[in-house]
Order: structure tokens, then sequence, then C-alpha cells
């Protein structure tokens, strides 16, 4: 447990910024979000507490999908690492979860079910 009290604040921002990326996505940008968040980290300026290259590696590798470049997977860390990357993850698992489907989403739904 020591070393989560250690990262704690680390943690805390990537929770906060590993989607950051998708900001850029949504304005265009063709690139993963995981690589987008990681550059926007690399150039913010962090207080020593913070631990940059824990943070990098949290913001890019949040999923563990079959889908996605080795590189970028969350089981390819090890040992703390890996289990605060799992913190994120886990965080980000939750959030997706909590969101509302949108008005269009709900439209399309009400719409399929008139038709089937």
């Amino acid at each position: 447990m020591v070393v989560v009290i250690d990262y704690f604040d680390t943690v805390v921002l990537g929770g906060l910024l590993h989607d950051i990326g998708k900001l850029k996505q949504r304005a265009g940008v063709r690139e993963r979000h995981q690589v987008l968040s990681k550059r926007f980290v690399e150039v913010l300026q962090l207080p020593a507490e913070i631990h940059r290259e824990l943070l990098l590696e949290l913001v890019e590798r949040h999923h563990d999908r079959v889908d996605r470049p080795e590189s970028l997977r969350l089981s390819q860390l090890s040992g703390y690492r890996k289990k605060l990357a799992q913190i994120v993850a886990e965080a980000d698992h939750l959030s997706s979860g909590e969101r509302e489907p949108d008005a269009s989403e709900d439209a399309k739904r009400a719409a399929s079910a008139s038709f089937s």
C-alpha cells in the first residue's frame, strides 16, 4: 500500500488526463486518444511530486484490448506500474459506464423499436 500513497497524486492526475486526447480526436485529429493524451502530458509543467514517466505510462496504457498495439497495452507493464495503471483503467471503465446516452442514441433506439 505504500506504493499507492507515494504515487497518489500521479495516479489521480492520470485518472483526470487519460482521455484528454479525445478532445483532439473530436476536433478531427485521426490518432489514438492514448497517444494524443501522452503528447498533451509531455508538454505540461508538472509539480515535483508528480512522477512524469509514470504519468505518461498511465495516460498511454489505460486500455488492454488486443486490437491495440502492444506498446499501448496495460498488460505490457509489470509490478507496481501495472497495478497503478489498473487503477486508472478501472476508473476509465467506471466513468464510461456512467455516461448517459445522448438524445440521438435514444431516438435511434426508439425508431428501430418501431420498425422491428
